[in-house]
């Protein structure tokens, strides 16, 4: 299986759509990304409710929050224990019938032995860079290199030429 080989399905986004941190704006980002590309998407907020307005409207997006158990795609933008803990919850009915991609933060090369048990979840991993790719090497299906946002919307800034991109894709492996 691979996520773009499914046509006309519905997906599943799990994470902290509210956070003003990273991961949140990773997440809002995916959503964007994902409904540019005409597919349907679903939002799972982790996140607290308190700065859920304030977000929402900064960031501009009309988003419908569901729970829909019949969505075939679940996009897990969570820590690894976070995504455990979810997956945990699920019953085994619920998790065959799912096509799960971890796009779980991960910046170090190294994989925990505690969580090596998550990967039995997982039929797709997005990684943020090669760099990390060496603490997944005992994953065995597809894994995407899909570089996590970095950028902050409320800072301007220049676009990179041509020269600094390459330096910094050269650094980082990416």
């Amino acid at each position: 299986k691979n996520f773009l080989k499914f046509n006309n399905v519905k997906v599943s986004l799990i994470g902290h759509f509210n956070y003003t941190s990273g991961i949140g704006e990773d997440i809002r980002r995916t959503y964007l990304a994902l409904k540019s590309r005409g597919i349907k998407v679903e939002i799972i907020d982790f996140g607290d409710n308190i700065n859920k307005r304030n977000i929402r409207e900064k960031s501009n997006l009309n988003i419908g929050y569901s729970y829909n158990n019949d969505i075939e795609i679940l996009i897990l933008c969570l820590n690894p224990s976070e995504s455990f803990n979810y997956l945990l919850c699920k019953s085994n009915s619920f998790l065959e019938k799912k096509y799960i991609i971890g796009y779980t933060p991960w910046e170090f090369e190294n994989w925990p032995k505690a969580l090596k048990d998550l990967y039995k979840y997982f039929d797709e991993l997005w990684i943020s860079s090669k760099f990390t790719s060496r603490a997944f090497k005992e994953f065995k299906k597809p894994i995407k290199i899909m570089p996590l946002c970095v950028d902050d919307p409320d800072i301007k800034m220049n676009p990179l030429s041509q020269k600094e991109k390459s330096y910094y894709r050269n650094k980082y492996k990416i």
